[in-house]
């Protein structure tokens, strides 16, 4: 699978991974995608401002695809304001009624 998207910070994220598909309890498909500035397949690639001053080091995501949910969960790293590693993370779900 593979997730590609740009933030208008000017970050680009290349994220993907195997194919491969759990099913928890609940059978729903899992699928989980991530990206890091070491990957050579799976890459973040941003402004020299950016790089310079709020470094996106990594980003993985994981989608959970159910009969009656789907969910999503994202978390991005950064190295900003002389701190390494601050995560973000969002995260939302769509239930049926």
């Amino acid at each position: 699978m593979i997730h590609a998207f740009t933030i208008p910070r000017a970050v680009c994220v290349i994220a993907g991974g195997k194919y491969t598909v759990e099913i928890d309890a609940e059978s729903a498909v899992i699928i989980e995608v991530s990206a890091s500035l070491d990957n050579p397949d799976w890459q973040i690639i941003q402004s020299p401002f950016i790089r310079e001053n709020a470094v996106t080091t990594g980003f993985r995501q994981r989608f959970v695809l159910g009969e009656e949910l789907i969910s999503y969960q994202q978390t991005t790293l950064v190295d900003i304001y002389e701190k390494e590693g601050f995560e973000h993370t969002d995260e939302n779900s769509l239930q049926h009624q």
